[in-house]
């Protein structure tokens, strides 16, 4: 959840972070979603992470 609210302190201090970016050289981009937002986005990738 953290990664998608707060992507640029999570890449400087969090190992997942910046392995994350080291592997796809590229920053997420900061998209100003609500905690209930990021909660649907999560679900949306639990219930499609087997397709």
């Amino acid at each position: 959840m953290n990664q998608i609210t707060n992507p640029v302190e999570m890449e400087a201090k969090d190992p997942v972070g910046q392995a994350l970016l080291a592997k796809h050289l590229t920053q997420m981009t900061f998209r100003d979603v609500s905690d209930e937002q990021t909660r649907q986005i999560l679900e949306y990738f639990r219930k499609n992470d087997s397709k």
